[in-house]
């Protein structure tokens, strides 16, 4: 898989195994929405960003946030942890 990395924007784009590499991505294909959510989708977007750039984005904000809600109910469960004076 190609690692992705922090753009200049600042942007964080993850890389995540578990999920599909995007090897693929000259196919194309069409999907109909209502106007509304493709308002929606131009509304995240920026000047010059096509609907894909956008969608994509999204896509890897919520396997950010996915990631980060798993981590923090690692971190939460106190079972899984072991005090030092146990060690």
């Amino acid at each position: 898989m190609n690692k992705k990395q922090v753009p200049a924007s600042g942007k964080n784009l993850i890389n995540y195994s578990r999920y599909s590499d995007y090897s693929d991505m000259m196919k194309t294909t069409t999907i109909q929405v209502d106007i509304r959510i493709r308002d929606l989708l131009r509304s995240f977007g920026r000047k010059g960003d096509t609907y894909n750039e956008i969608i994509d984005s999204l896509i890897e904000r919520a396997r950010y946030v996915e990631f980060m809600e798993d981590s923090y109910k690692i971190l939460d469960s106190k079972e899984s942890w072991s005090s030092l004076d146990d060690l």
